[in-house]
């Protein structure tokens, strides 16, 4: 193709618009019913350095915090952060189910909360991080 440099693998297809973590790296995921979370190097070439399960169906943009997690939200309901590191991602369902799927970005505040749209199309904000019981 004309002007292309680079292209993934076909085994590669991703559905959500590429994010390029703290890390340097390149993150999208599928769309599939295992969807996966895929962390790519790019020195010319694109290059899979790993793949994590990360619900069912994420097709809502990624999100990066600001300690380099990325965020997913799936059609099965859940908020996923997954921790990357140089040879695997470890992802962690944050919240989920939540009463819908989540079809748009999850939004990182300064405080670390987490906004995402009910399927009201109302924003629900999520502490990522339960309180310890006082007791």
């Amino acid at each position: 193709m004309a002007n292309e440099d680079a292209r993934s693998g076909l085994g590669d297809a991703c559905t959500t618009g590429p994010v390029i973590g703290l890390d340097g790296r390149i993150y999208a995921a599928t769309a599939t019913a295992t969807a996966t979370l895929r962390s790519f190097t790019f020195d010319g070439a694109f290059t899979l350095k790993w793949a994590t399960d990360v619900g069912v169906i994420v097709s809502a943009p990624l999100a990066v915090d600001s300690a380099g997690n990325i965020w997913t939200g799936s059609q099965d309901a859940k908020l996923v952060r997954t921790t990357p590191s140089d040879l695997s991602g470890t992802a962690i369902t944050v919240k989920g189910p939540l009463p819908g799927s989540i079809v748009d970005s999850p939004v990182i505040l300064a405080n670390g909360d987490v906004v995402v749209n009910d399927p009201g199309r109302r924003q629900v904000r999520i502490d990522p991080v339960e309180p310890l019981d006082p007791r």
